[in-house]
């Protein structure tokens, strides 16, 4: 039986198989708001928009199985399908009982996947920074075709070999003061986000056999033929200059959602969520002021 236990400022919770999941909530809002992160993505990367959300919703959030603080279960455990389990077991453990889904990056398709596991509790999405469907495919939009599946097998096999190597020069550079100017003098990112450095420190970190194994996973993921389908209001949101999921890969889900607004944030990339921090949380509101009171 799924168990929570506290853990710091987080909790933990023991799932069905074994595997612990360690999850974080923040704000005090009768709302709740359940976010699919990207994967890699850590708690602090809503650092920036959790003081302009707090009042309004409470949110829950988790590491990934696999990933982080949360624990490894064998490799055929880390489908979508898997995290789509955990999140249903963190609602249980929480009593949620209805909720707005929200994912980013990889986390769009955790969302789908959820909403069309159960969509009844679902009052509301926010799409942001993801493909729907197919990551690899869609992946840089589509420039790389076939590429980047044998790409991310080869990741997988040889990353983990020189990670340990590789680590601390990483270290180093996350520590150097010009690392964000940097970033952004080449448009990696954008408004030099203060704890997008943490979020590397924490992402040179991961398991790079399991992280790749479950990005080549999710390209396994189809969702056009329903995403009409979706009846609850769906915010979708894009970046200019996101390479990884240009704004062409979130308007093709856009058009086939029914009950959906499109937002754009220009000269965004993939990161928007730490760039904009303000201007994303703001949309959040504005979108939960679309949905149906609480209660």
């Amino acid at each position: 039986m799924a168990r929570a236990e506290p853990l710091g400022g987080e909790r933990s919770l023991t799932v069905a198989d074994g595997t612990r999941i360690v999850y974080r909530t923040f704000g005090h809002g009768p709302r709740w708001l359940v976010i699919c992160n990207g994967y890699g993505g850590s708690f602090g990367s809503w650092d920036g928009v959790e003081p302009f959300i707090a009042s309004r919703v409470t949110v829950l959030v988790w590491d990934y199985r696999g990933q982080h603080r949360s624990g490894m279960p064998q490799r055929d455990a880390l489908t979508l399908d898997h995290q789509v389990d955990d999140l249903r077991a963190l609602l249980a453990a929480e009593g949620i009982e209805r909720y707005t889904l929200m994912g980013w990056s990889v986390g769009v398709q955790v969302a789908l996947a959820a909403w069309r596991d159960d969509p009844d509790p679902v009052d509301g999405l926010i799409l942001l920074n993801g493909a729907h469907e197919r990551l690899l495919t869609h992946i840089m939009g589509g420039r790389l075709g076939g590429l980047m599946r044998p790409a991310v097998r080869a990741a997988g096999r040889w990353l983990p070999r020189v990670a340990p190597a590789l680590r601390p020069v990483v270290r180093r550079l996350i520590r150097s003061e010009g690392l964000l100017p940097f970033l952004d003098r080449i448009g990696a990112v954008r408004n030099r986000p203060e704890n997008l450095p943490e979020a590397i420190a924490q992402f040179i970190d991961l398991d790079f056999g399991a992280f790749f194994h479950m990005v080549a996973l999710a390209d396994m993921q189809r969702t056009e033929a329903w995403l009409h389908e979706i009846d609850v209001p769906t915010l979708v949101v894009a970046s200019g200059a996101d390479v990884l999921t240009p704004p062409s890969v979130m308007r093709r889900a856009y058009a086939r959602i029914p009950r959906a607004w499109y937002h754009e944030f220009p000269d965004g990339t993939h990161y928007t969520v730490m760039e904009y921090p303000e201007q994303v949380a703001r949309l959040i509101v504005e979108h939960l002021e679309r949905l149906p009171p609480v209660g």
